[in-house]
């Protein structure tokens, strides 16, 4: 939560532009603030210029009247950020707006200018000090993700449990023909091996000594997708009955519990060939920077997921879901799928596509430990991640209470020096006025005004 200060810009206008167009400029020690975005939804983007500027129509600017400090100025608008989204924000489907009428009659406590200054610096000097923990947080944050995929990727190259495997010598398995073996005897007609045309082989995950790798598509399972179009649409949505698997409720390994949907009975019966269960894989099919998937959870005995949310099934005693599962979380299998996503706005893939992706396998007693060493590690680091972003809230809610004693006249003495409030607003007042007198003189004359006052 600060106050961004505009230094340059991407696009820019020249001075004849401004000159011959309907184009405002806008001086510098001006406030900026978003007015229609997406972003609206759930912030206020708030920033200040130190040059004079032109913005597009999502953009609007506030110059205040000299004795109204900008930055003192931006940063009540930052303060006051959760009252202009609630009672100033107009909300679209897409694209949420700021009602600029609803915004002028906003309350803005206004001290006097040098105590202005007081809380501008203070508010700043106490943030500083909150940016350095910040910043330390997010880098831990940044470390064990980073951390994690070093485990992942020892973890399924075989590494996590070498000195296992020199312990405990196994027998050689076909773990191919064991695969196969299972697949014909549970449905004889789907037995024939997945060949893609263009496979990329530079991109297979590498294995230890006894591993195999394998197409998804060619192991005992099944990969199927949720009804599409007609067949589940919103208004099907009740408040209780079968539970609904949307792309909401599927993290970055993790089956995300909070955001439930559910259909009647009745409309269940229509689409339950789309049935999932506990231990059956929910994968998103829009993938961007990593692949998003999750286990069924056990106490979910049954659901449908969307037709965006693709189901792989296992069977058979090979692959164990919960060791696929936890490669998906890896980058291997995201570098392999990068190159088949399509769509400009939603990037996805299709289940032919997932069924191309290559998974190692090892014999199930060590899958069960690879799963086990995971889970244990994966425990302490979720711990660890779970107090920083503890830390986080923490730094962001003192962030708040430095603003609101800011604005309250508690962060900084007041000088019994400075102008009583009546001289203040009378100050105000006349530069308002005279301001307005300039405005109307100028648009009399036809002159083109660079300066204006809120």
């Amino acid at each position: 939560m600060k106050v961004a200060v505009i230094t340059s810009t991407q696009d820019k206008i020249t001075n004849a532009a401004v000159k011959n167009s309907a184009v405002k400029l806008i001086p510098a020690s001006s406030v900026l603030f978003v007015t229609r975005s997406g972003i609206l939804a759930h912030s206020f983007p708030v920033a200040t210029t130190r040059d004079a500027v032109t913005v597009n129509q999502d953009l609007k600017a506030i110059v205040p009247v000299p004795v109204i400090d900008f930055e003192y100025l931006a940063w009540t608008l930052r303060y006051l950020e959760r009252e202009v989204l609630r009672s100033c924000s107009k909300h679209g489907t897409t694209v949420h707006s700021i009602e600029i009428p609803a915004l002028k009659s906003l309350n803005v406590p206004i001290p006097p200018p040098k105590e202005q200054r007081r809380i501008v610096a203070k508010i700043e000097e106490l943030f500083s000090e909150l940016d350095k923990g910040t910043e330390a947080l997010t880098t831990a944050r940044e470390h064990l993700k980073a951390y994690r995929q070093s485990v992942l990727k020892h973890a399924f190259e075989g590494r996590l449990t070498e000195e296992w495997r020199k312990e405990n010598p196994q027998i050689p398995e076909n773990l191919l023909a064991n695969v196969q073996a299972e697949r014909k005897t549970r449905n004889p007609k789907k037995a024939s091996r997945l060949q893609p045309e263009q496979h990329d082989a530079s991109l297979n995950p590498l294995v230890s000594d006894g591993w195999s790798i394998e197409f998804l598509g060619n192991l005992d399972v099944e990969i199927f997708d949720g009804p599409f179009g007609s067949h589940l649409k919103t208004s099907d949505y009740v408040e209780s009955g079968v539970r609904v698997i949307r792309l909401e409720n599927i993290g970055h390994g993790d089956f995300i519990d909070e955001k439930r949907s559910f259909v009647p009975k009745k409309k269940y019966k229509d689409i339950q060939k789309h049935t999932v269960v506990p231990g059956d894989i929910v994968f998103s099919s829009f993938v961007t920077e990593a692949i998003r998937s999750a286990l069924v959870p056990g106490h979910i005995p049954f659901a449908v997921n969307k037709a965006d949310c693709f189901a792989i099934r296992f069977f058979g005693k090979t692959v164990n879901s919960k060791f696929v599962q936890l490669f998906l979380r890896s980058r291997n299998p995201f570098k392999q799928v990068e190159g088949m996503i399509h769509g400009v706005g939603r990037p996805r893939i299709n289940t032919s596509q997932l069924k191309e992706v290559v998974i190692p396998i090892c014999t199930p007693a060590e899958q069960v430990l690879i799963i086990e060493k995971l889970e244990s590690i994966f425990t302490e680091t979720d711990s660890l991640e779970s107090s920083i972003e503890t830390g986080l809230a923490q730094l962001a809610a003192l962030r708040q209470s430095i603003l609101k004693r800011a604005f309250s006249g508690q962060l900084v003495a007041q000088d019994p020096k400075d102008e009583p409030d009546a001289v203040l607003l009378e100050r105000i007042r006349a530069e308002r006025e005279g301001t307005s007198t300039n405005k109307s003189r100028n648009s009399k004359n036809g002159k083109s005004r660079k300066k204006n006052a809120a």
